[in-house]
This record gives C-alpha cells, sequence and structure tokens, in this order.
C-alpha cells in the first residue's frame, strides 16, 4: 500500500514537472515549435479589443515578453503586454483601448459596404477596421538565428457605434 501510493505521488510529480518550462505554464510536448497563426486569439470587445499570444512558442523561439510590442512601439511601456500564467498554456495579453486607439500606432480605416437597414432595404453602411500588429524587434546583428515574429490582427466596428460610444469625432 505505502509502495503504491509512492508510485503514485512520484508519477502525479512528474507530471507537474513536465508542464512548466522557465516557471511558465508550457509543455515540451506540444510548445517546442515555432509561431504559428493559431497562436493569437482576438477578441473585439464593446470598450477593449483584447489579444492573446500563446508564449509557449515565442519562449522557444528565443524572446521574452518583453521583447513583444504593438506596431513596432518597442520603447513605449504601454505597448507592451502582461504574462497571464494561470492559463495553460501561458499567454501574453494585449488590451486595446476603443477610446485610446492610436497611442500605439492601430490603424484605423473607414469603408463604405452595403448593408440592409430597419426597412429591410439595402442601404449603404460604414464600417471602421481597425488593424494593426504585434512583433519582435529587429535583431541587434547582421547575422542572427532568431525568427522575427509578426502576428497581425484586426477588428470591424459600425462606425456610428465607434464615433458615438469612443468619441472620435474628426
Amino acid at each position: 500500500m505505502e509502495h503504491t501510493f509512492l508510485i503514485l505521488l512520484l508519477f502525479s510529480k512528474a507530471l507537474s514537472v513536465g508542464a512548466q518550462f522557465n516557471g511558465y505554464n508550457c509543455d515540451a510536448n506540444f510548445h517546442s515549435r515555432f509561431p504559428a497563426e493559431r497562436d493569437i486569439s482576438v477578441y473585439c470587445g464593446v470598450q477593449t479589443i483584447t489579444l492573446k499570444i500563446n508564449f509557449c512558442p515565442v519562449l522557444f523561439s528565443g524572446y521574452t515578453d518583453t521583447d513583444l510590442a504593438l506596431n513596432g512601439r518597442h520603447g513605449d511601456s504601454h505597448c507592451r503586454g502582461f504574462i497571464n500564467n494561470n492559463t495553460f498554456p501561458t499567454v501574453v495579453i494585449f488590451s486595446i483601448s476603443l477610446a485610446t486607439l492610436e497611442s500605439c500606432g492601430n490603424s484605423l480605416v473607414v469603408s463604405t459596404a452595403q448593408g440592409p437597414n430597419a426597412y429591410g432595404n439595402l442601404s449603404l453602411v460604414q464600417i471602421g477596421n481597425i488593424s494593426g500588429y504585434i512583433d519582435t524587434p529587429d535583431p541587434p546583428t547582421i547575422i542572427s538565428y532568431l525568427p522575427g515574429l509578426l502576428y497581425k490582427f484586426s477588428c470591424s466596428y459600425p462606425l456610428e457605434y465607434l464615433v458615438n460610444n469612443t468619441q472620435l469625432a474628426s
């Protein structure tokens, strides 16, 4: 009975150690790879745009959380994300307020599309497309084995919503 408990205890410790990498919740069997498009999740919210990036492939590529920044603004701490190690896998979260879109270089492009109105007729609707990217800095040397990371995102909102809710009067 004691041997069974000891073996079970050792097995559970081995599983918990296998899911950690440099103190982050990363499983080497799943996350020892270069980043891919599926590593970013984009949530187009009512007040904010939330971006979640799987941090484990970023670590595997040789970068840290401070190397990721919105739209190449690596010198601005407001344009960096923060680590959430309470999830599996660990993620870096970026939160962009719709009220302060321009602060980190995000772009707003207004386009016009046909859409149904309240009476079922087609009318022209203006759409605000907010887009940007998250990247890593250029390598400090001419020859580098670090891959450059680039994650693109975009969210579309009715322009009336953006103007009325964020005071984007221009």
